[in-house]
């Protein structure tokens, strides 16, 4: 766009708001008062585990499981993924997880790593240690113990790249099957997994400026189930069909739902809390932080409405809950910034999406 057109452009857009013809719509957006992810305390494991999958041994024993899975959308549909549920624990080498996933019909065949395992049935871990929506991992396993690990530079939808070649270095990780993989004609339990990630990766993914977590600190994270209907032809399973003849849509289960179907939305993941023993003042400090993050992520969301519809950026976007002096947004050309200070804390936000805080 030529400079002349845009800034005839800006002071059309500048009169039409101004008669409110042509109004930032918001309405696709969920607002502040629905905001309400899943949280955690990660407690410190009492023992180091032994990472075979096998999770009913002494060291899980005393620590809580979450909830169980829901619909990504959140909305009360007929469950495929009942009792899917995960626990966490932390120590001084790993961050650890441990799921036990139901499953009547076990099947996997996708047998090499980085294959794209939600294709077949899998259960899925996205985090975001330093909860800036950008350099965050995402892993895959299914019942196999095939595992796919790969980095997303920032989300799809602000032109992120996913690394497949990036591995998880150190990953310890272990599958067990209650029943008969990929053997139609009886009915099988459930299958459950351990992983471990060493502290190394995180200060890897973060730039060195993160790593073993303190008391107090959280994390985005969400998990995730791809359930597939299946038949059985020829002994095998194989994907239920459509009336089209494509493969019938998926069913995704998750810990905090994610209000549409798109896990590459982090700003939306559940908060996972560390701590020695659960701590309420914890949990209300983590809400409290991530609800500022979410209220600038609504400038976020309406820059990029009006910039899809018009090809600028708005000098003066409002987020639901920030007082409009506290909020200090700068456009320069193709890119802007938002500035957030309470507290004597200040958040910043940038076009791509990303959110941090100043130390």
């Amino acid at each position: 766009m030529k400079p002349a057109k845009k800034r005839f452009g800006w002071r059309m857009v500048c009169f039409l708001l101004a008669w409110g013809i042509i109004p930032i719509s918001i309405a696709q957006i969920p607002p502040s008062d629905a905001y309400k992810p899943g949280s955690y305390f990660c407690i410190k494991a009492p023992a180091t585990p032994i990472i075979d999958g096998v999770i009913d041994d002494k060291e899980w024993l005393t620590v809580p499981w979450t909830e169980d899975f829901k619909d990504i959308t959140g909305v009360e549909l007929p469950p495929p993924c009942i009792g899917t549920r995960v626990k966490m624990m932390w120590d001084d080498s790993c961050f650890y997880v441990a799921a036990e996933i139901p499953e009547s019909n076990l099947w996997a065949t996708y047998d090499k790593r980085d294959m794209v395992i939600f294709h077949e049935n899998d259960f899925e871990v996205f985090l975001d240690p330093d909860k800036d929506t950008h350099d965050y991992l995402e892993l895959e396993v299914n019942a196999l113990g095939t595992i796919w690990d790969l980095l997303l530079t920032k989300p799809y939808r602000d032109g992120g790249k996913p690394l497949n070649s990036f591995d998880i270095k150190g990953l310890k990780y272990g599958v067990r099957c209650y029943g008969s993989l990929n053997k139609p004609g009886d009915t099988d339990e459930k299958w459950t997994i351990e992983l471990a990630y060493p502290w190394q990766v995180i200060k890897e993914i973060t730039g060195g400026k993160m790593g073993k977590p303190s008391a107090g600190d959280y994390w985005k994270v969400n998990f995730s189930r791809v359930q597939w209907d299946l038949e059985v032809k020829k002994d095998l399973y194989v994907k239920l069909k459509d009336d089209s003849g494509r493969d019938r849509k998926e069913h995704n289960c998750v810990w905090s739902p994610q209000g549409m179907v798109n896990m590459h939305m982090p700003e939306k993941w559940g908060l996972v809390i560390f701590c020695h023993q659960p701590n309420e003042k914890f949990r209300q400090d983590a809400v409290n932080e991530d609800l500022i993050r979410w209220k600038l992520r609504q400038v976020y969301y309406q820059q990029s409405e009006f910039y899809a519809k018009f090809g600028i950026y708005s000098t003066s976007p409002s987020a639901a809950g920030l007082r409009a002096s506290d909020l200090d947004v700068k456009v320069n050309g193709e890119t802007y910034s938002a500035k957030y200070c309470t507290g004597g804390k200040c958040w910043y936000l940038r076009e791509d999406g990303r959110i941090w805080r100043s130390k």
